[in-house]
Protein backbone atom coordinates (compact mmCIF):
# COMPACT_ATOMS: atom_id res chain seq x y z
CA UNK A 1 0.00 0.00 0.00
CA UNK A 2 1.65 3.67 -1.22
CA UNK A 3 2.07 5.47 1.84
CA UNK A 4 -0.29 8.83 2.21
CA UNK A 5 2.49 10.95 3.14
CA UNK A 6 3.44 10.74 -1.11
CA UNK A 7 0.13 11.68 -1.67
CA UNK A 8 0.95 14.89 0.38
CA UNK A 9 3.86 15.73 -0.94
CA UNK A 10 2.67 14.85 -4.56
CA UNK A 11 -0.24 17.97 -4.27
CA UNK A 12 2.23 20.85 -3.76
CA UNK A 13 4.42 19.63 -6.62
CA UNK A 14 1.30 19.24 -8.91
CA UNK A 15 -0.13 22.89 -7.92
CA UNK A 16 3.22 24.42 -8.19
CA UNK A 17 3.96 22.67 -11.91
CA UNK A 18 -0.03 23.96 -12.80
CA UNK A 19 1.04 27.30 -11.83
CA UNK A 20 4.44 27.53 -13.31
CA UNK A 21 2.86 26.48 -16.74
CA UNK A 22 0.16 28.98 -16.34
CA UNK A 23 1.98 31.95 -15.69
CA UNK A 24 4.95 30.65 -18.58
CA UNK A 25 2.56 29.85 -21.19
CA UNK A 26 0.70 33.30 -21.91
CA UNK A 27 4.51 35.09 -21.50
CA UNK A 28 5.35 32.58 -24.59
CA UNK A 29 1.87 33.27 -26.10
CA UNK A 30 2.41 36.89 -25.81
CA UNK A 31 5.68 37.08 -27.42
CA UNK A 32 5.03 35.04 -29.87
CA UNK A 33 2.46 37.51 -31.47
CA UNK A 34 4.61 40.64 -31.10
CA UNK A 35 7.73 38.82 -32.57
CA UNK A 36 5.71 38.56 -35.73
CA UNK A 37 6.12 42.28 -36.19
CA UNK A 38 8.17 43.14 -38.35
CA UNK A 39 9.58 46.34 -36.11
CA UNK A 40 7.96 44.53 -32.79
CA UNK A 41 5.86 47.02 -32.31
CA UNK A 42 1.84 47.50 -31.16
CA UNK A 43 -0.28 49.99 -33.62
CA UNK A 44 -2.64 52.16 -31.27
CA UNK A 45 -3.74 54.32 -33.63
CA UNK A 46 -3.76 55.23 -37.26
CA UNK A 47 -5.46 57.68 -39.42
CA UNK A 48 -5.38 58.48 -43.37
CA UNK A 49 -5.19 56.24 -46.33
CA UNK A 50 -1.09 56.20 -46.09
CA UNK A 51 -0.95 56.24 -49.48
CA UNK A 52 1.67 58.55 -50.46
CA UNK A 53 -0.69 61.61 -50.88
CA UNK A 54 0.25 63.35 -47.38
CA UNK A 55 2.72 63.36 -44.73
CA UNK A 56 3.44 60.10 -43.18
CA UNK A 57 4.17 60.49 -39.70
CA UNK A 58 5.07 57.46 -37.37
CA UNK A 59 4.58 58.37 -33.74
CA UNK A 60 6.34 56.39 -30.97
CA UNK A 61 5.23 56.27 -27.43
CA UNK A 62 8.62 55.18 -25.59
CA UNK A 63 8.44 56.30 -21.69
CA UNK A 64 6.08 57.24 -18.54
CA UNK A 65 7.98 58.50 -16.10
CA UNK A 66 6.02 58.72 -12.81
CA UNK A 67 8.24 61.06 -10.97
CA UNK A 68 7.89 64.02 -13.39
CA UNK A 69 4.45 62.80 -14.51
CA UNK A 70 5.72 63.25 -18.29
CA UNK A 71 5.39 60.84 -21.28
CA UNK A 72 7.54 60.57 -23.36
CA UNK A 73 7.39 60.64 -27.37
CA UNK A 74 9.11 60.50 -30.48
CA UNK A 75 8.35 61.06 -34.08
CA UNK A 76 9.34 60.89 -37.50
CA UNK A 77 8.83 61.54 -41.05
CA UNK A 78 8.13 58.33 -43.14
CA UNK A 79 7.45 60.10 -46.28
CA UNK A 80 5.77 63.15 -48.18
CA UNK A 81 3.85 64.13 -50.54
CA UNK A 82 4.22 64.72 -54.04
CA UNK A 83 3.86 68.24 -53.78
CA UNK A 84 6.44 69.17 -51.22
CA UNK A 85 9.23 66.24 -51.97
CA UNK A 86 10.46 66.17 -55.22
CA UNK A 87 12.41 62.26 -55.74
CA UNK A 88 14.25 63.51 -58.84
CA UNK A 89 16.37 66.53 -57.19
CA UNK A 90 15.93 65.05 -53.79
CA UNK A 91 15.10 68.56 -52.54
CA UNK A 92 12.10 70.06 -50.91
CA UNK A 93 9.90 72.03 -52.77
CA UNK A 94 8.52 73.68 -49.73
CA UNK A 95 9.87 73.83 -45.82
CA UNK A 96 7.81 71.68 -43.77
CA UNK A 97 6.84 72.47 -40.05
CA UNK A 98 5.86 69.22 -37.79
CA UNK A 99 4.44 70.21 -34.35
CA UNK A 100 4.12 67.72 -31.67
CA UNK A 101 3.01 69.31 -28.39
CA UNK A 102 5.29 72.24 -27.99
CA UNK A 103 8.22 70.60 -29.38
CA UNK A 104 8.75 71.38 -33.48
CA UNK A 105 10.46 69.79 -36.26
CA UNK A 106 11.61 72.05 -39.54
CA UNK A 107 12.20 70.70 -42.58
CA UNK A 108 14.18 72.89 -45.20
CA UNK A 109 16.32 71.62 -47.91
CA UNK A 110 19.31 72.09 -45.63
CA UNK A 111 18.24 69.72 -43.14
CA UNK A 112 20.32 66.55 -42.82
CA UNK A 113 17.36 63.71 -43.47
CA UNK A 114 13.51 64.27 -43.63
CA UNK A 115 13.61 61.38 -41.35
CA UNK A 116 14.66 63.14 -38.53
CA UNK A 117 13.23 62.21 -35.34
CA UNK A 118 11.83 65.05 -32.89
CA UNK A 119 11.20 64.45 -29.49
CA UNK A 120 8.52 65.59 -26.79
CA UNK A 121 7.50 64.92 -23.62
CA UNK A 122 3.81 65.74 -22.82
CA UNK A 123 2.69 66.25 -19.11
CA UNK A 124 0.20 64.44 -17.51
CA UNK A 125 -3.23 65.54 -17.14
CA UNK A 126 -5.12 63.49 -14.78
CA UNK A 127 -4.11 60.11 -12.29
CA UNK A 128 -1.89 59.55 -9.65
CA UNK A 129 0.85 57.01 -8.40
CA UNK A 130 -1.53 57.20 -5.17
CA UNK A 131 -3.60 54.11 -6.79
CA UNK A 132 -0.42 51.95 -7.53
CA UNK A 133 -0.32 48.90 -8.93
CA UNK A 134 -3.82 50.74 -10.64
CA UNK A 135 -2.77 53.67 -11.58
CA UNK A 136 -3.62 54.98 -14.71
CA UNK A 137 -2.66 58.56 -16.22
CA UNK A 138 -4.45 60.55 -19.14
CA UNK A 139 -2.66 62.89 -21.45
CA UNK A 140 -2.81 64.81 -24.86
CA UNK A 141 -0.86 64.46 -28.01
CA UNK A 142 -1.39 67.30 -30.52
CA UNK A 143 0.46 66.64 -34.01
CA UNK A 144 -0.20 69.70 -36.57
CA UNK A 145 2.06 69.87 -40.03
CA UNK A 146 2.17 73.35 -42.08
CA UNK A 147 4.29 74.77 -45.01
CA UNK A 148 6.58 77.33 -44.12
CA UNK A 149 9.40 78.27 -41.91
CA UNK A 150 7.23 80.21 -39.42
CA UNK A 151 3.68 81.04 -39.08
CA UNK A 152 4.07 84.51 -37.92
CA UNK A 153 6.60 86.15 -40.40
CA UNK A 154 4.71 87.08 -43.39
CA UNK A 155 5.95 83.52 -45.23
CA UNK A 156 3.85 81.27 -46.97
CA UNK A 157 2.19 78.96 -44.36
CA UNK A 158 -0.25 76.32 -44.72
CA UNK A 159 -2.02 73.23 -43.27
CA UNK A 160 -0.94 70.21 -44.83
CA UNK A 161 -3.02 66.61 -44.36
CA UNK A 162 -1.31 64.39 -42.04
CA UNK A 163 -1.11 60.38 -42.26
CA UNK A 164 -0.15 59.21 -38.76
CA UNK A 165 0.39 55.90 -37.16
CA UNK A 166 0.79 55.88 -33.09
CA UNK A 167 2.90 52.58 -32.01
CA UNK A 168 4.53 51.28 -28.79
CA UNK A 169 7.63 49.24 -28.68
CA UNK A 170 7.44 46.08 -26.22
CA UNK A 171 6.68 47.58 -23.00
CA UNK A 172 5.92 44.84 -19.84
CA UNK A 173 5.53 47.87 -17.54
CA UNK A 174 2.81 50.22 -19.46
CA UNK A 175 -0.40 49.52 -21.40
CA UNK A 176 -1.33 52.45 -23.93
CA UNK A 177 -4.62 53.05 -25.76
CA UNK A 178 -4.83 56.36 -27.63
CA UNK A 179 -8.03 57.53 -29.40
CA UNK A 180 -8.77 60.90 -30.95
CA UNK A 181 -9.85 63.32 -29.45
CA UNK A 182 -10.92 67.17 -30.63
CA UNK A 183 -11.38 70.06 -28.04
CA UNK A 184 -14.16 71.23 -29.72
CA UNK A 185 -16.02 70.55 -33.17
CA UNK A 186 -13.50 72.98 -35.22
CA UNK A 187 -10.64 71.59 -34.26
CA UNK A 188 -11.93 67.93 -35.50
CA UNK A 189 -12.32 69.12 -38.87
CA UNK A 190 -8.86 71.40 -39.25
CA UNK A 191 -6.77 70.25 -41.68
CA UNK A 192 -3.17 69.21 -40.60
CA UNK A 193 -4.00 69.25 -37.08
CA UNK A 194 -4.78 65.56 -35.05
CA UNK A 195 -5.59 65.50 -31.18
CA UNK A 196 -5.42 62.91 -29.54
CA UNK A 197 -5.87 61.62 -25.90
CA UNK A 198 -3.36 58.84 -24.49
CA UNK A 199 -4.51 56.49 -21.59
CA UNK A 200 -1.77 54.62 -19.98
CA UNK A 201 -2.44 51.83 -17.66
CA UNK A 202 0.03 50.21 -15.39
CA UNK A 203 0.46 46.35 -16.46
CA UNK A 204 -0.48 43.97 -13.32
CA UNK A 205 2.81 42.16 -13.10
CA UNK A 206 2.44 38.60 -11.33
CA UNK A 207 5.97 39.46 -9.72
CA UNK A 208 3.70 42.67 -7.56
CA UNK A 209 1.37 39.87 -7.07
CA UNK A 210 3.84 37.60 -5.60
CA UNK A 211 5.42 40.66 -3.25
CA UNK A 212 1.58 41.12 -2.05
CA UNK A 213 1.01 37.90 -0.49
CA UNK A 214 4.49 37.06 0.53
CA UNK A 215 4.09 40.55 2.87
CA UNK A 216 0.59 39.33 3.87
CA UNK A 217 2.07 35.75 4.32
CA UNK A 218 4.79 37.59 7.00
CA UNK A 219 1.98 39.19 8.62
CA UNK A 220 0.07 35.99 9.18
CA UNK A 221 2.91 34.15 10.55
CA UNK A 222 4.17 37.16 13.16
CA UNK A 223 0.60 37.11 14.44
CA UNK A 224 0.08 33.66 14.55
CA UNK A 225 3.88 32.62 16.73
CA UNK A 226 3.13 36.18 18.86
CA UNK A 227 -0.58 35.22 19.79
CA UNK A 228 0.43 31.19 20.55
CA UNK A 229 3.02 32.99 23.01
CA UNK A 230 1.33 36.45 24.15
CA UNK A 231 -2.16 35.69 24.30
CA UNK A 232 -3.03 31.90 24.41
CA UNK A 233 0.37 30.87 26.51
CA UNK A 234 1.02 27.56 24.42
CA UNK A 235 4.60 27.97 24.25
CA UNK A 236 7.15 29.72 25.89
CA UNK A 237 7.75 33.33 24.46
CA UNK A 238 10.64 33.21 21.92
CA UNK A 239 13.61 35.02 21.54
CA UNK A 240 12.50 38.57 19.54
CA UNK A 241 14.88 38.74 17.36
CA UNK A 242 12.64 36.68 15.01
CA UNK A 243 10.11 39.88 15.08
CA UNK A 244 13.25 42.12 14.77
CA UNK A 245 13.95 40.76 11.47
CA UNK A 246 10.55 40.68 10.30
CA UNK A 247 10.60 44.23 10.91
CA UNK A 248 13.55 45.04 8.79
CA UNK A 249 12.44 42.44 6.05
CA UNK A 250 9.16 43.74 5.17
CA UNK A 251 10.55 47.53 4.09
CA UNK A 252 13.17 45.45 2.10
CA UNK A 253 10.63 43.10 0.67
CA UNK A 254 8.49 45.69 -0.40
CA UNK A 255 11.14 48.13 -2.31
CA UNK A 256 11.30 45.15 -5.11
CA UNK A 257 8.11 46.11 -6.45
CA UNK A 258 9.03 46.76 -9.85
CA UNK A 259 8.27 50.53 -11.11
CA UNK A 260 10.19 52.00 -7.67
CA UNK A 261 6.98 53.43 -5.96
CA UNK A 262 6.67 55.88 -3.04
CA UNK A 263 5.64 55.16 0.24
CA UNK A 264 2.11 55.62 0.73
CA UNK A 265 0.52 54.51 -2.41
CA UNK A 266 -2.52 51.78 -2.48
CA UNK A 267 -0.26 48.90 -1.87
CA UNK A 268 1.51 50.34 1.24
CA UNK A 269 -2.20 50.72 2.90
CA UNK A 270 -3.37 47.37 2.25
CA UNK A 271 0.04 45.33 2.75
CA UNK A 272 2.42 47.29 4.36
CA UNK A 273 1.73 49.11 6.99
CA UNK A 274 -0.48 46.40 7.75
CA UNK A 275 2.56 44.60 8.31
CA UNK A 276 4.71 46.62 10.25
CA UNK A 277 1.73 47.37 12.40
CA UNK A 278 1.02 43.20 13.55
CA UNK A 279 4.75 43.09 13.61
CA UNK A 280 5.65 46.00 15.81
CA UNK A 281 3.12 45.34 18.38
CA UNK A 282 4.22 41.72 18.62
CA UNK A 283 7.60 42.67 18.89
CA UNK A 284 6.45 44.75 21.98
CA UNK A 285 4.53 42.29 23.57
CA UNK A 286 6.62 39.04 22.57
CA UNK A 287 9.75 41.23 24.21
CA UNK A 288 8.10 42.22 27.79
CA UNK A 289 6.99 38.48 28.06
CA UNK A 290 10.37 37.25 27.33
CA UNK A 291 11.74 39.69 29.98
CA UNK A 292 9.72 38.91 32.88
CA UNK A 293 11.30 36.87 35.54
CA UNK A 294 10.57 33.38 35.86
CA UNK A 295 8.27 32.75 38.38
CA UNK A 296 9.44 30.97 41.29
CA UNK A 297 9.96 26.83 41.50
CA UNK A 298 6.80 25.32 43.82
CA UNK A 299 8.20 23.69 46.88
CA UNK A 300 7.23 20.40 47.11
CA UNK A 301 5.84 20.03 50.40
Amino acid sequence: MVDKRWYLTSVPIVAFTVIFIGILLPVFLKQRSVNRGSANYEVLYSQGALDGSAIYLLVLVSNMNTLTYELTTSASIQSLAPDLYNNATNTLNKAVRIQLNSDLLMLTNTTAAIDTAITSTASIVEGSIAWYPFDKYTTRLDVAAATGVAAFNGSDSSPVPVDIIVAQHEDFEWNYNVKFSPLDTMDAKTIGQIPLEVSVRRSINMYTVLVFFGIWAVTFSIAYIGSLAVIWKRRAPDNPVIFISALFAIPAFRNTCPGNPPYGVLFDIIGTYIAIAVTCTFLVLVSIAYMKPKPPAVQNP
